[in-house]
């Protein structure tokens, strides 16, 4: 489950700043009450009255407790007592123009790669590395409430005077931390920002990845414009002295009848430096570069948002440079045709003038397209340069009555960008309504059914993400849409970094991304979502029975799990009584794949209150209902990526099949060949035996002593078998005795049991690779093989079969039989040979 990987760092950090501290008190460890089994008949009662809260009764919910602010989800419970917490906000914002590879990195990585900037060494720096987590949590502890960006420079600097007074050192220790606090200060790129975690984080992100993508664009059409100024005005020059070189001053008699353009175009085969420029081409030179000299009036605004009261929580920020609309999409076309319009006199001209400088242009050709040149002309390079304009929207108004704006946006082929902020579980069409009624509308189902619009999905829970699909947007030169969970609400009893977690693994508000430009597949990606293969994410749990016996499951993190942290949702709950117990209550993820036709069965999910007592909290059909929807949006996404969809299942079982029966023929092939070889080696060796024995016979000295006459005057003789595999012994000197088993030393020994890759089937995911690069490495078409067998062990060889999305790797029988566990390996392979 993603939020445990918090857990240790967690602890980590609160033991650095009270090693007193605990995650989770004795106390509150979580248990199941010691009580008296309810009766048979009570039970039976019991359930039944639940089953009709479950099915829509009011008067039966009414019989049964509400769960209160205190329970929390099963798997969240650990999460419940921590003193603080470890999650990758605040952000240090790096500045546009910085050389740095990130444009985000977090507080815990600029601190880290800074002191190993100038601290290398384990023994460097060593009272400001013990005193690290300190100076990180003052940071985070001063940004705690700050909506807006803070300056990082002023901000690092009193942290070091917070931590200098803090450890009240003197001497030589003194003068150390502080040298090396003034070192960690010039680490902090001039520029840079601090943003915290706050409900504006995803638009004050946006802002910034605009800035470091448009930034540079910016300066490299600045860098063209100026040269294109530099290229005209040298045209120009060269004109105004071939005009002083020609003045009639200087010229013959004969010179005022002469048509300088007419004779222009007599000599054109001669050198142009020497020939006056038409009149027509002048003229354009001059008009372009007047238009090269006006860019620097244009606005040098390069993001400008249109936001609709109420989409933003706080527009005083003069570093937004937004606009209140009625209508944001609507006035966000009209500002981006304004804006075309009045940049496209500036890429003509610029365009003109690089042709007019290289002397490519032609009349002819470009007079006709330069009078209709417009914004559908535009290059993505040109269309990059336009102000990125940003409709801030509410999911309301575009799910609702604004419908037909939105979709106009989605649908112009114009690179405007769309950001709403989400509430993950209610339904954006039913403002003001239960949430969970009917089928939820999915906005970003709308996006992709646009087709030509970059669709990203997001959560602050994964900033990386986040950060890559408004990069992804902005780079490309159609519509975006961006659907944003901040886990901000008005009333939550968890961190809101916990709750926009909670958001993305109960499938409440999954990660996706649609790029329309990735026309050869992959145009949905959804890898950044907890376990996107299986239904839902999950963790390990344990707690105490009654008999105080601990006991380990797994659970799974539904919809109904995350619909628990929403007060205004806990109606959707009834807690069963501790001595209740019946085979009829299951849990949610089991009761949606189940198929319980007569109605009987009733879903739960596990709770734990503020006590730490476990118990079940039976949800309404509603809420099964929205499980449902969830479950099915879920399983849609996956078969548009890729996973578990039908054709694609298709088409890997009939490649498998299809190397499965070449594998085999060619098996059956060589087990032919070496049949019919052993065939022929039997043969040969029978002859040369047969031969052998003859030239024995034939050779044998037949008087009465060489046969041995016995004391009864018989004789012995060998006896020959017409066996032709008899092995015949002579004890004639010089013969040796052949062994007609001879041919079989050199026979190749033929094992199926050997591990195997379907290497065809591949597809290059990197997970055996990731278990161990030596066993395993790719081959030249970059599919796995197994390199050296020895390398690994067994156990990791049924690792990889099982983690393979390709299923293509084969294990087959283990090489050490002394490995431990082979007794439950073998049976794990057995379903992959």
């Amino acid at each position: 489950m993603l939020l445990r990987v918090q857990a240790e760092t967690t602890k980590k950090l609160n033991q650095a700043i009270d090693p007193a501290a605990q995650v989770v008190t004795e106390s509150t460890a979580v248990h199941i009450p010691a009580v008296a089994a309810m009766d048979e008949d009570s039970t039976r009662e019991t359930v039944a009255m639940l089953r009709r809260f479950h099915l829509g009764d009011p008067d039966a919910g009414s019989r049964f407790e509400l769960p209160d602010v205190g329970h929390w989800p099963a798997l969240l419970h650990a999460y419940r007592h921590l003193r603080r917490f470890r999650y990758e906000y605040p952000l240090l914002l790096m500045p546009a123009a910085s050389d740095q590879k990130e444009m985000v990195v977090s507080l815990e990585d600029f601190l880290s790669c800074a002191i190993r900037a100038f601290a290398g060494a384990e023994s460097d720096a060593r009272i400001l590395k013990d005193n690290l987590a300190w100076l990180d949590n003052w940071i985070r502890d001063h940004l705690t409430g700050h909506e807006q960006p803070e300056p990082a420079i002023p901000l690092v600097q009193k942290a070091a005077n917070a931590l200098l007074a803090q450890l009240k050192l003197a001497g030589d220790n003194l003068a150390a931390l502080s040298d090396d606090l003034e070192q960690l200060v010039a680490q902090v790129p001039f520029g840079s920002d601090f943003l915290a975690l706050n409900a504006n984080a995803p638009f004050y992100l946006f802002q910034h990845v605009t800035y470091c993508h448009r930034a540079e664009t910016r300066r490299t059409f600045e860098a063209r414009v100026e040269q294109g100024i530099y290229g005209l005005k040298q045209l120009l020059a060269v004109e105004e002295e071939k005009s002083r070189d020609s003045d009639s001053s200087r010229a013959g008699p004969g010179a005022q009848f002469l048509d300088a353009e007419n004779f222009s175009s007599m000599v054109s085969h001669r050198h142009r430096g020497t020939v006056a420029m038409p009149k027509a081409r002048r003229q354009r030179i001059e008009q372009s570069l007047q238009q090269l000299k006006k860019f620097s009036e244009i606005p040098t605004e390069l993001l400008r948002m249109i936001v609709r009261h109420g989409s933003v929580s706080n527009l005083s920020d003069q570093k937004f440079n937004a606009m209140i609309s009625e209508d944001p999409c609507t006035e966000a076309l009209r500002q981006y045709d304004e804006q075309a319009e009045l940049w496209s006199g500036l890429f003509s001209a610029l365009r003109i003038a690089e042709l007019e400088v290289e002397n490519q242009y032609d009349a002819s050709v470009h007079d006709s397209w330069f009078q209709s040149f417009d914004a559908d002309a535009f290059s993505a390079d040109e269309l990059l340069m336009l102000p990125s304009i940003v409709a801030v929207e509410t999911t309301t108004h575009a799910a609702g009555t604004h419908m037909p704006s939105f979709s106009r946006v989605l649908n112009s082929g114009k690179p405007i960008q769309i950001l709403m902020t989400v509430s993950a579980h209610g339904n954006p069409e039913q403002a003001g309504e239960d949430p969970l009624h009917g089928f939820r509308m999915e906005l970003a189902y709308i996006g992709i059914g646009h087709r030509e619009a970059v669709v990203n999905q997001a959560s602050t829970a994964r900033m990386q993400s986040m950060v890559n699909g408004f990069a992804t947007a902005l780079n490309s030169t159609r519509p975006g849409l961006h659907l944003l969970h901040t886990g901000f609400t008005q009333a939550q009893p968890l961190h809101p970094w916990l709750l926009a977690n909670a958001a993305l693994e109960s499938r409440a508000h999954p990660s996706i991304r649609f790029n329309p430009a990735f026309l050869g597949g992959g145009q949905v990606d959804f890898d950044d979502n907890p376990c996107n293969e299986d239904d839902w994410a999950g963790g390990e749990f344990s707690y105490l029975d009654a008999d105080e016996q601990m006991i380990e499951t797994e659970l799974k993190f539904t919809f109904a799990d995350y619909c628990l942290l929403k007060p205004d949702l806990r109606g959707h709950f009834r807690l069963v009584p501790q001595d209740c117990d019946s085979a009829d209550f299951v849990a949610v993820d089991e009761f949606l794949n189940s198929s319980d036709s007569n109605g009987r069965k009733v879903p739960f999910v596990w709770s734990v209150d503020d006590r730490g007592v476990l118990g079940k909290l039976v949800i309404s059909r509603e809420l099964a209902f929205a499980c449902r929807d969830r479950l099915g949006f879920w399983r849609n996404l996956q078969s548009m990526a890729g996973i578990h969809n039908y054709y694609v299942d298709q088409a890997i079982q009939q490649v498998r099949q299809q190397e499965q029966s070449r594998a085999s023929a060619e098996i059956e092939a060589v087990q032919l060949a070496h049949l019919d070889e052993l065939e022929k080696l039997r043969d040969s060796a029978a002859e040369e035996i047969m031969g052998r024995l003859t030239e024995v016979l034939m050779g044998l000295d037949l008087s009465d002593s060489a046969l041995g006459l016995v004391g009864d005057g018989r004789k012995t003789i060998p006896s020959v078998s017409p066996n032709a595999d008899l092995l015949v012994e002579a004890d004639v000197e010089g013969i040796e005795p052949e062994k007609a088993d001879e041919p079989d030393v050199d026979e190749e020994e033929i094992s199926f049991n050997e591990p195997w890759i379907d290497s065809m089937m591949c597809t290059s995911c990197d997970d055996c690779l990731a278990i161990n690069k030596v066993m395993f490495t790719y081959n030249q078409d970059k599919q796995a093989i197994i390199k050296d067998i020895s390398a690994g062990t067994y156990a990791q060889l049924v690792k990889a079969a099982e983690l393979c999305p390709a299923k293509c790797i084969h294990p087959g029988k283990p090489l050490d039989p002394d490995e431990p566990g082979l007794e439950e390996l073998i049976s794990r392979a057995e379903p992959f040979n």
